[in-house]
């Protein structure tokens, strides 16, 4: 009996150690994402070419397909990366990068990822994903200790 009770204490201790690293390394993914997001929402685009009210200067908007363009930087601005626990029994972590950022009482990031009747869908979630999800298999794959 004593040999299994000694397996079922070090097995605890192993368990309780790889979950307190995965705590840590949800923020780090969150971070990935983050991250993601500044990248995939900057740089140039190939829409319509808008004058800026007042200003002479020019605005290069998205076309349709593309990740929004950059006009204000208010919505690549918007985003926190962001981390929620639940431990019941089982420990499970969501790594987000999250912008709250509403127009007319809509969320901006889902209008313009799924577009509306308007408008084509100017889609970015799944390429800031796709571009984190190297870095976040990295880290979650690091020798635990």
């Amino acid at each position: 009996m004593q040999g299994s009770e000694s397996i079922s204490g070090a097995t605890a201790a192993i368990i309780s150690r790889i979950k307190a690293q995965m705590i840590p390394r949800g923020y780090q993914a969150a971070q990935q994402l983050y991250n993601s997001t500044q990248i995939v929402l900057s740089g140039s685009r190939s829409g319509r070419v808008y004058g800026i009210p007042n200003t002479g200067r020019h605005y290069t908007a998205s076309a349709p397909g593309e990740a929004p363009a950059v006009r204000t930087g208010m919505l690549r601005a918007s985003f926190r990366p962001t981390v929620s626990v639940e431990n019941n029994g089982n420990l499970t972590i969501h790594s987000q990068a999250k912008s709250g950022l509403t127009v007319g009482g809509y969320v901006l990031g889902a209008l313009l990822d799924d577009g509306t009747e308007r408008m084509a869908a100017r889609p970015f979630k799944e390429k800031v994903m796709d571009r984190a999800a190297p870095e976040i298999r990295r880290i979650y794959s690091a020798p635990y200790e």
